[in-house]
């Protein structure tokens, strides 16, 4: 096969910045001191800026990237009232009261956003052409016609329930099972509602300084001190219009390893904090008040794992002590090639030096390199699973390289902890689908990691898939080649693997079967075509994905069983 994965055409950019291009800003200096400090360049960010600016106080704008270069500009751009949750939902998680207030709120939003628009004069092609909900089953039907009769008094939104019968005039199609229709919900190009509230911003005397990212806040007496990559300014008000589960994973699996001591945890956002009132799972464990980054004194660490956004790893890690040693769990360090980083992931790698040295945390591969390691680079999970799979089987050359396609099953937590409308419940629950589209992150991972071992660009088929499951995460892998070789292949490659069991040839893996567990179990069946076979790996992707991978690394670093920790069995049921 030698038909590209992606087309000719193909740009890692949203198609609204062919329109409205990025802004590039007037260079500013970094004020001494202003009144009113806005952290963050989005719709929130600027929409504060403007009232301030407006109101006579002299206000800066600070962000990490360019302005708007996050979701501001990359968003579908639909205006809804709605709320994804009932009000009887959220009755039972917040009281009447509160539900009330929010979907009174959700209303309120329409219609501000589009006098505001209608006001300031914002060419951004801000249209209330309705939107349609569409039912996957004839059940989810029922349950949005209930949604509709059970709208509480004073809160009635207009909303039509369109039967299947009736949907194909609406939206020219017969695939759902009928849908309900806002028939005043809008739509606009998010790229020139930002452009025309930066524009707004600045005509108000905003200054907004970009690429100035903030690491840190004081407040000193009555006014706040921030430190920033272009130096410290102070401010009397601050507006932040900006702890996850793989850093909870890890502290679970420590708490019972007999060679750490956790001596601190750091999350900025919560610090002051207990484990336990952030992840109450944790809550009867004897563990450090959350704190700073900046105020942990490091003499005493070892080592530290980093469990931090992608982009935010490069930043801390290349400022920690030189002598200290890191596992980082996220993106930033995975990729030996920071041109192909700045590609897949969208801005500059900070601290390419320090991406020299860096080890790929696959510890079955690379395990002599990450004993004697200062930092390693964990795994993307989806990554880790499929080179399991295959990483052998090219390394022997009993496969054909240009045939290999990867389907793969994913738990929710994969996605992280973060607030996300499509990691609702309603929204994952009874279903599942591809995402990542058109091409995944972790392909680059592939791409890097098979080049190795043949010589040659091995440019596989990936398609992840979002299942209803909170871990787990369970690869298919279509490949040629005679199955017997390929059962002996990873039989042998994994006989000594403490942590990988190749099942019994004909049988294949479960994502229950590893949940809660660093263990990652591989099957080999052959296909009904002859030369073709099927191999299937199972992980949990909180634990040998990610956590537990990090783990595994840390004792071999620390001179420590490789195994320490780790050894629990899967959770079954």
């Amino acid at each position: 096969m030698s038909d590209p994965v992606l087309a000719e055409n193909y740009k890692n950019t949203p198609y609204w910045w062919d329109r409205t291009p990025r802004p590039i800003l007037k260079e500013i200096e970094l004020p001494k001191e202003t009144e009113v400090a806005v952290i963050g360049s989005g719709y929130t960010g600027l929409c504060t800026a403007i009232q301030t600016g407006r109101n006579g106080l002299d206000t800066v704008v600070l962000d990490a990237q360019d302005a708007g270069w996050g979701g501001s500009s990359r968003n579908g751009g639909q205006v809804s009232t709605s709320l994804k949750p009932s009000f009887q939902e959220l009755s039972r998680k917040y009281g009447e009261e509160l539900a009330r207030e929010l979907l009174q709120e959700g209303i309120n939003a329409l219609k501000w956003i589009g006098d505001f628009i209608q006001e300031e004069k914002i060419d951004c092609d801000f249209k209330r052409a309705g939107r349609f909900y569409g039912a996957h089953s004839q059940a989810q039907f029922k349950q949005l016609e209930k949604k509709i009769r059970e709208q509480p008094e004073g809160l009635q939104v207009d909303v039509d329930l369109i039967s299947k019968s009736q949907q194909h005039t609406e939206i020219g199609s017969d695939f759902y099972h009928g849908g309900i229709v806002h028939p005043y919900h809008a739509s606009l190009d998010p790229a020139r509602f930002h452009q025309g509230l930066l524009e707004r911003a600045l005509s108000s005397g905003v200054r907004i300084k970009t690429k100035c990212a903030v690491k840190k806040i004081d407040k000193k007496g009555e006014v706040y001190q921030l430190h920033t990559e272009a130096g410290k300014m102070t401010a009397r008000q601050v507006v932040v219009a900006t702890s996850g589960y793989t850093g909870a994973e890890l502290v679970r699996l420590i708490s019972g390893h007999s060679g750490m001591d956790i001596v601190a945890l750091t999350a900025d956002r919560k610090a002051g904090q207990t484990m336990g009132q952030v992840f109450p799972h944790l809550r009867h464990l004897d563990l450090p008040v959350l704190t700073r980054i900046e105020d942990v004194d490091f003499s005493s660490v070892d080592l530290t794992f980093c469990a931090l956004p992608h982009a935010m790893s490069q930043k801390i890690v290349k400022d920690l002590p030189s002598d200290l040693k890191v596992v980082d769990l996220s993106a930033d360090f995975r990729l030996e090639d920071t041109e192909m980083y700045e590609h897949w992931y969208g801005h500059s790698h900070y601290a390419p030096d320090l991406q020299k040295t860096a080890v790929y945390g696959l510890t079955e591969y690379y395990r002599d390199q990450i004993a004697d390691a200062r930092l390693v680079a964990g795994t993307g999970c989806n990554a880790a699973t499929g080179i399991y799979a295959l990483r052998p089987l090219l390394e022997a050359g009993v496969i054909e390289e240009d045939d290999i396609i990867i389907d793969m099953f994913c738990g929710v937590s994969g996605a992280g902890r973060g607030a996300k409308e499509a990691m609702l419940h309603s929204e994952v629950s009874e279903g599942t689908h591809p995402y990542g589209l058109p091409v995944h992150r972790h392909t680059s991972e592939f791409d890097q990691e098979f080049r190795k071992v043949t010589g040659r660009d091995v440019k596989v088929i990936f398609t992840p898939h979002l299942m209803p499951s909170n871990r787990g995460i369970l690869a298919t892998v279509h490949i040629r080649g005679q199955v017997d070789d390929i059962y002996q292949c990873l039989t042998k490659a994994y006989e000594n693997e403490p942590f990988v069991i190749v099942l019994p040839l004909g049988e294949a893996p479960a994502t229950r079967h590893v949940r809660g567990s660093n263990y990652c179990h591989i099957g080999v069946v052959a296909d009904r075509l002859d030369g073709r076979v099927r191999v299937f790996a199972a992980l949990d992707n909180l634990v040998k994905g990610s956590s537990g991978q990090a783990i595994q690394n840390a004792n071999l670093m620390l001179g420590l069983p490789e195994t320490a920790g780790l050894e629990q069995a899967p959770l079954f049921p």
